[in-house]
């Protein structure tokens, strides 16, 4: 019995010492001292898995704070460098803050206004390459008309948009934006670009060449019309204020019944009831 009993403390003291010495995975050789998955030299010096998905206090780039953390790039979305399409001022280039706006077209996959005051059109513009996105592209017989409504009936405006011409007029003019009697937004032979609202007329000659995106901005206070040619004031002139019509607003030829029409693309076409800033206008213009 006695033996009995010996022999089973032994048993239990030599499996003990076993157990200490067994192979576990990832250990290499047979010392068998690091248990830890992963360790590959079986000295037990990894104290945790090479790549820590978590916080590491020793790690002075900080590196590991979280997953694919390479500093500050990841607090947002990666940069494109395509125009998200946020405004001057960080608002949506549609937002109505402020209440003066009256018609908003981006030609961002389809002709529509995306104002609140929702105006019909009418066109056969196609999609093509823009200014910012995408842009509407006339040609010959092209028709882009928009409706007639009340909301168009302002007192003073800022016209703007971005324009790309196939060709400057050799001969006559190409229309850009015109609401007959109302306000009108041209270009002539030489590069010439008049605006006229409320009775002035202002232009520059030389202002714009075909191939290239131009950003052109027409303004009327009650008092006089100003034209901006890429963000820069260039000419003005005295009027009084804008008057009200019923016909509609013809983009790319003369309203109302169309003609001069211009062969080319429009981008980022807007029409507030209010005169826009120089500062404004410039950053539209650099959009």
């Amino acid at each position: 019995m006695t033996r009995l009993v010996l022999l089973a403390l032994l048993c239990a003291a030599g499996c003990s010492l076993d157990r200490s010495g067994l192979r576990q995975p990832g250990a290499r050789d047979g010392g068998g001292v690091d248990a830890r998955p992963g360790d590959l030299d079986g000295g037990g010096t990894d104290a945790a898995p090479p790549d820590d998905a978590g916080p590491n206090p020793g790690d002075a780039a900080s590196r590991d704070a979280g997953p694919g953390d390479a500093g500050s790039r990841d607090a947002g979305p990666p940069d494109t460098g395509v125009d998200s399409g946020l405004p001057d001022a960080g608002l949506g280039f549609c937002d109505p803050a402020g209440g003066t706006l009256v018609l908003c077209v981006p030609c961002d996959g389809a002709a529509l206004d995306l104002s609140p005051n929702a105006h019909s059109i009418d066109t056969d513009a196609v999609v093509a390459p823009g200014r910012v996105l995408t842009a509407c592209r006339l040609g010959a017989g092209s028709r882009f008309i928009v409706a007639d409504a009340p909301s168009l009936d302002v007192a003073q405006l800022t016209l703007e948009l971005f324009v790309n011409a196939d060709a400057i007029p050799t001969s006559g003019r190409a229309g850009l934006a015109d609401r007959d009697g109302a306000f009108g937004l041209f270009i002539y032979p030489g590069g010439r670009v008049r605006c006229t609202a409320g009775g002035g007329a202002a232009a520059a000659d030389g202002v714009i060449s075909a191939g290239r995106w131009t950003h052109l901005a027409c303004t009327n206070d009650g008092a006089r019309t100003r034209l901006y040619v890429d963000g820069s004031f260039v000419a003005e002139d005295g009027a009084g204020a804008v008057v009200a019509t019923s016909t509609p607003i013809r983009v790319g030829e003369d309203s109302p019944g169309g003609g001069d029409q211009l062969l080319g693309a429009l981008d980022e076409i807007r029409l507030f009831s209010r005169v826009r800033t120089d500062t404004e206008i410039a950053a539209a213009a650099a959009r």
